[in-house]
Parts: structure tokens; sequence; C-alpha cells
């Protein structure tokens, strides 16, 4: 079992703030991510780097709907990369996510793959517009964040 966070550990760890992550609860985006707990919601590594990616994507400018759309074709490996699944710390993983030029906001395909076999996505080579994301680096970076929170060394000044 992973260990579990408050909403602003989360928030912080996942580069957001809590009121989007109770936002994105609240508009369904969330309800299968975190754990119930009286009024309020915990969250594992897990569920962070999920709600990480879902706002780096955001961030590109992704509509929410795409991006947990393409979240969830993650979840699977970023989970399996934050519980230490077997096999998987071997390998750089890695989100190869494809757009349409003409519509940037419209994705139209999602790899999660070892690096090594990313090069094998197909990609319309003449307007080729793709993005990488390291899923294994991004997990990394959730839980030593999480672990700062943990501390109490977020960098914040009293």
């Amino acid at each position: 079992m992973l260990r579990t966070f408050s909403p602003h550990a989360a928030a912080y760890a996942a580069r957001c703030t809590p009121d989007q992550i109770r936002d994105w609860r609240c508009r369904g985006f969330l309800t299968d991510y975190g754990e119930r707990l009286g009024q309020g919601y915990l969250y594992n590594a897990s569920d962070v780097a999920v709600i990480a990616l879902a706002v780096l994507l955001a961030r590109t400018g992704l509509s929410l709907s795409n991006a947990f759309e393409i979240v969830r074709e993650c979840t699977r490996v970023i989970h399996g990369l934050a519980v230490g699944a077997a096999g998987m710390q071997k390998d750089e993983y890695v989100a190869t996510i494809s757009f349409d030029p003409d519509k940037p906001d419209n994705f139209s395909g999602v790899l999660v793959a070892p690096y090594a076999r990313s090069a094998l996505f197909p990609v319309n080579q003449a307007r080729p517009i793709v993005l990488h994301i390291g899923l294994s680096t991004l997990v990394t970076s959730i839980v030593c964040r999480l672990q700062a929170s943990v501390r109490g060394d977020t960098g914040r000044v009293a």
C-alpha cells in the first residue's frame, strides 16, 4: 500500500493548487484517483503523478478532457513506476503523443512504452507534431517533491 498525502502536499508535488485539484474532482476528471477520507481526499504518489501529467498537458494548451484522456492511457504505467513494479525500473518509460497540426488541441494517438520502443510510433512525417514526456522522470520528480513536502523542505520562505 502506498503512503497517502494531503491535497496540499499533492498540489505542491504536482505543481498546481489544491483548488485546481478540487475543481477537477468536481468536474469529474479525478473520480478514479484519490482515497476518500471523511470529508476530503488523500492521494498516493501514483495519483499525484497522474495529476502532474494532467497539469503538464493542460499547460501545453490541451483541453482538460483531452489531457485526462491521455492521462487514462498512461495510468497503468505511472502506477507501475510509482509502486516500483518488477522490471519497470530498468527502462525509461515515455508517453509519445501525436497531434493534428491543423487542430493542435486534438491528439491523434498516444503510445506509452520504454523509450527504445517509442521510435516505432507512427507519425505523419509530412508535418509531425509529437510530444515526448518522460514518465519515469515525472514519477521520480513527484516522489522527491512529496518527500520534501513531508520533511517541510519545500523551499518556501516562512
